[in-house]
């Protein structure tokens, strides 16, 4: 149950004990109509009275406000119940396609996403794969929470310069992926060129930059898995080129 539900069960009980002592009776006769009608005028005997209902056997059925009070409290946590059930599945699912270091997609995201495959009226699909450069020196010199937060920070980079649309992914220690759909291998090196100069503002504890390498590549979106193999290919040439540099598909030797 929600902490939020718990203010409105106390909420129904300072209501139903203010009814018990507007109709100074027990919450018995609160509840059930006990001695709740003048016998000498036939008229309700108390505040809490709001309504009777003939039943078949000829008896009555009273209805007290007291009633009427739980029945909105049922509803009310009712609701209640249901919102911390909807934000506790908005967490769960956030949990299981994130990374929990940099807040990215996660490589299940990833997997999930490239084997619904796409959607070819939308056009090709590219792929980014981007690499920070000397990770391992960064760790080494600076510690494990420098490291931590040079991924974060590039993480940050990356999605501030793709497009709305375009997820980023950690692929892997200091790798991530970006599938940019609707993009042509134009457009995708435009955005890795902004990447890599972005990634220069990242400052090292002892005054050096950040750098990435970028490989681009793109191709139809039923084929995306493959596009992403090019890409990886095209960022192993960025990084054995010297690094600090986007390679591109179309730069490859053919294989």
């Amino acid at each position: 149950m929600s902490l939020r539900a718990i203010p409105l069960m106390i909420l129904s009980l300072i209501l139903y004990n203010a009814l018990v002592f507007i109709g100074s009776g027990t919450p018995d006769e609160i509840f059930y109509g006990y001695a709740a009608m003048d016998t000498a005028t036939n008229a309700p005997a108390r505040l809490g009275y709001l309504f009777q209902i003939g039943m078949p056997n000829g008896g009555t059925w009273t209805f007290w406000l007291g009633d009427l009070v739980l029945l909105i409290a049922l509803i009310l946590l009712g609701f209640a119940v249901r919102s911390a059930t909807v934000r506790s599945d908005d967490t769960f699912a956030t949990m299981v396609w994130s990374d929990g270091l940099t807040g990215a997609a996660n490589r299940r995201r990833l997997d999930h996403d490239l084997a619904l495959g796409g959607d070819p009226a939308l056009g090709p699909t590219s792929v980014i794969m981007v690499d920070v450069d000397h990770f391992q020196a960064v760790n080494d010199a600076f510690g494990q929470q420098a490291g931590d937060e040079v991924l974060r920070e590039v993480t940050h980079v990356l999605s501030a310069n793709v497009r709305d649309q375009d997820v980023v992914y950690r692929y892997g220690d200091e790798e991530f992926c970006v599938l940019l759909v609707g993009a042509n291998a134009g457009d995708a090196r435009t955005i890795a060129d902004r990447v890599v100069d972005a990634v220069h503002t990242i400052e090292l504890p002892d005054g050096n930059h950040v750098t990435v390498s970028v490989g681009v590549a793109a191709g139809e979106p039923e084929t995306v898995v493959d596009t992403l193999a090019v890409a990886d290919r095209a960022l192993l040439e960025a990084k054995t080129s010297g690094r600090d540099r986007v390679f591109s598909a179309d730069q490859l030797q053919p294989a």
